[in-house]
C-alpha cells in the first residue's frame, strides 16, 4: 500500500477536495440542525410565554394584583418591562417632571456615559432606531433613547410624573404595601401587591459641609442640579472635584470661563477614552442588520469582563497597567507633574475616562489647587493656602448613596423601619430582597455596583431572580420574604471576598464603602458570574410565606 507521500499531487488535491465538501457539507447540515433546535426552543419558549402572559392576566385582573415601581430610570423601566411581558399590571411613580431618572437631572455640560452605548441599554431594545451616535455616548442622546424606548413600548400612561412617594407601609393582614404619594398639594394613598424600588442612587446631590456655606454672593450650582441657561462666557469659576462630573465638565467650562480654578481633594486614575463618531456606513448596517447590535453588545460585554480579570484581580498585569497609566498621566500633563499621580492602587476608586481633561487643565486660563476647600468667602472659596475670589462655584461632589438616602421615602413593615434595619448593615440577598419586608424588590441595591461594567446588566439580571419571586407570589397568592439565615450566608460569602479586594486594600478610602469600612456599593466579581447566581432556580425553602417565623 502506497503511502500518502507517494501518492501524486492531482490525486491530493482530489482527495482534499473531496475531505473539504465532506466536512462543508456536515457543517451545514449541522448548522441547519443547530438553527432548527434553537428555532424550535425559541419558538416553545415564546408559546410558553405568551401563554404565561395571557393566564397571569386573567388572574391578576381576578384579584385586583398590581406592581407599584418607585422611578423611571433604567432601573424602574426595566422593570417595567419585565412585567409588561408577565402581564402584571404597574404604575411608575416618577418624581420628576419627566421620566429618564439621572438622564433627566443630570444636564452639565459634557455629561457623558462611561459604557459604551450598546452596552448601556436595556436588551430588548440595545439601540436607538437609527443607531447609536457615539460609542459613548452624551446625556441627551441617553435622554432621547430613553424616550424611544418609552414610546416603542407604550409605556408612558403607566408613568405618573412630578408625583413623589413619600411613605411605603406594609398591611399583613391585607398582604398588600399601602403607598402614599404628593403630586403638587395632592396627596394619595393607594395599595399595591408588590413594590419594586428603582429609585437608584444618583440624585442626592452631596455638598460639602465647610465654614461660611450659604455665604457666597455670586451664582452657585452643583452639577446634578445644573441650569442649561448658565452663561459662563468671560465669568471667573470654580469648580470644587476631580471625579467623574468634573473631568466631563471641567474641558467644556474652560472654553467659556475667563478663568477656572480647580479644587482637587485627590487625584483620580484618568485613563484614555476610547470614543468616536460611528460613521454612516456602521450606523446603516446596523439598521439593516438587526442581528449585529447583539453581536456588538456582546463583544463589548466581553471586552469589559477581561478588563475587571486585568485590573481588578491584582498581580503583575495590574502592576503594568498602573505603570503605563503613571507615564500617560506624567505625559499628559507636564505643567503638574507630580500632582496628578493617584497615591493608591488602580481600581481601589473608580477609575475614570477621559481625553479632554489632562489638555483641559494645560491651558493657561485653568489653575489646579491640590486642596480641599477649607471655607467658603462672600467672593469666594478658600483651600491649600490661597484665597480665590471668583464668579461662580460648581459643586462637583458627587452624590450620597448609602442606601437611607437613594430610598428617599419611609418604608415600614412589622420588624420597623427599613432605614433603621439597614444603616449599618446593608444586607440583601442579591442585593434585592430585605428579610422581614415581604414583596419588597430593590434594584441595584448594595454589593450590586461594578467598577468596569454596565450596571443595566446588573438589573435585569435581578429581575431574573425576581421574576421567579414574582411568579411564586401570583400562583400562591401569598407574600414572600426571605428568611435572615439566606441573608446572612450570602452576604458573608461576599464580605469574605471584599475582604482582600482591592477597594479594601488598595490604599484609598471611596463612596464604595460606608462609614464603618464595609464595602457596601460593589459585587466582588464579575457579571457574568451575578447573571448565573440570578438565573438558578430559586429554592423557596430558604423563603418564608404569609408571615410565617423563620425556625
Amino acid at each position: 500500500m502506497k503511502s500518502l507521500d507517494a501518492v501524486d499531487g492531482s490525486t491530493k488535491l482530489l482527495l482534499g477536495g473531496l475531505a473539504g465538501w465532506l466536512f462543508g457539507v456536515i457543517g451545514f447540515y449541522t448548522l441547519i440542525v443547530v438553527l432548527a433546535v434553537y428555532a424550535g426552543w425559541l419558538f416553545d419558549m415564546t408559546r410558553k410565554a405568551a401563554a404565561l402572559k395571557q393566564a397571569n392576566t386573567a388572574k391578576c385582573v381576578k384579584t385586583g394584583f398590581k406592581c407599584a415601581i418607585i422611578g423611571s430610570g433604567m432601573s424602574g423601566l426595566a422593570s417595567a418591562l419585565k412585567l409588561q411581558t408577565m402581564g402584571v399590571p404597574f404604575a411608575i411613580f416618577e418624581k420628576g417632571t419627566d421620566f429618564g431618572g439621572t438622564w433627566y437631572d443630570n444636564r452639565y455640560p459634557g455629561c457623558q456615559c462611561d459604557v459604551p452605548s450598546y452596552l448601556y441599554s436595556i436588551s430588548a431594545y440595545p439601540c436607538p432606531k437609527a443607531g447609536w451616535k457615539r460609542h459613548y455616548s452624551f446625556q441627551p442622546d441617553i435622554l432621547k433613547y430613553i424616550q424611544e424606548l418609552v414610546g416603542y413600548f407604550q409605556l408612558k400612561p403607566y408613568i405618573k410624573v412630578a408625583t413623589k412617594v413619600t411613605s411605603v407601609n406594609w398591611l399583613p393582614d391585607e398582604g398588600k404595601w399601602e403607598v402614599t404619594s404628593s403630586c403638587g398639594s395632592e396627596t394619595k394613598t393607594e395599595k399595591y401587591n408588590v413594590v419594586f424600588s428603582g429609585a437608584g442612587p444618583l440624585h442626592v446631590p452631596v455638598y460639602p459641609n465647610v465654614p461660611g456655606k450659604g455665604t457666597f454672593k455670586g451664582l452657585e450650582m452643583h452639577t446634578a442640579t445644573w441650569d442649561p441657561t448658565t452663561d459662563l462666557k468671560g465669568k471667573r469659576v470654580a469648580i470644587v472635584g476631580s471625579a467623574a462630573s468634573a473631568i466631563q465638565a471641567i474641558p467644556f467650562i474652560a472654553q467659556d470661563a475667563s478663568h477656572l480654578t480647580v479644587f482637587q481633594r485627590t487625584p483620580n486614575w484618568v485613563v484614555p477614552k476610547p470614543d468616536f463618531d460611528y460613521p454612516q456606513w456602521f450606523k446603516t448596517a446596523v439598521s439593516m442588520l438587526p442581528f449585529l447590535k447583539y453581536i456588538i453588545r456582546f463583544a463589548i460585554f466581553v471586552r469589559n469582563e477581561t478588563t475587571f480579570a486585568v485590573v481588578f484581580s491584582g498581580g503583575w498585569l495590574a502592576d503594568r497597567v498602573k505603570r503605563q497609566m503613571t507615564a500617560h498621566i506624567e505625559h499628559a500633563c507636564p505643567k503638574y507633574t507630580g500632582k496628578l499621580i493617584p497615591p493608591y492602587a488602580m481600581g481601589c476608586k473608580r477609575i475614570l475616562m477621559s481625553n479632554e481633561y489632562y489638555p483641559a487643565l494645560m491651558r493657561d486660563n485653568v489653575d489646579l489647587i491640590t486642596s480641599a476647600v477649607e471655607a467658603v468667602t462672600e467672593t469666594g472659596l478658600q483651600g491649600g493656602g490661597k484665597s480665590v475670589d471668583v464668579d461662580v462655584i460648581i459643586w462637583a461632589t458627587g452624590f450620597d448613596i448609602r442606601l437611607q438616602t437613594f430610598r428617599p421615602y419611609e418604608c415600614t413593615a412589622a420588624e420597623g423601619n427599613i432605614e433603621d434595619e439597614l444603616r449599618t448593615k446593608p444586607e440583601l440577598y442579591l442585593g434585592a430582597m430585605v428579610p422581614n419586608f415581604p414583596n419588597f424588590f430593590f434594584l441595584l441595591g448594595p454589593n450590586t455596583g461594578l467598577g468596569h461594567n454596565s450596571v443595566i446588566i446588573m438589573t435585569e439580571a435581578q429581575l431574573t431572580f425576581i421574576e421567579q419571586v414574582l411568579q411564586k407570589i401570583i400562583d400562591t397568592q401569598k407574600h414572600i420574604s426571605v428568611k435572615k439565615s439566606l441573608c446572612q450566608v450570602y452576604n458573608d460569602e461576599l464580605q469574605a471576598r471584599l475582604s482582600d479586594s482591592v477597594w479594601v486594600s488598595g490604599g484609598c478610602l471611596s463612596w464604595y464603602r460606608n462609614e464603618a469600612g464595609r464595602v457596601d456599593a460593589l459585587w466582588p466579581g464579575n457579571c457574568t458570574e451575578f447573571i448565573g447566581v440570578c438565573r438558578q432556580t430559586v429554592n423557596f425553602a430558604h423563603f418564608l410565606f404569609n408571615g410565617e417565623s423563620e425556625v
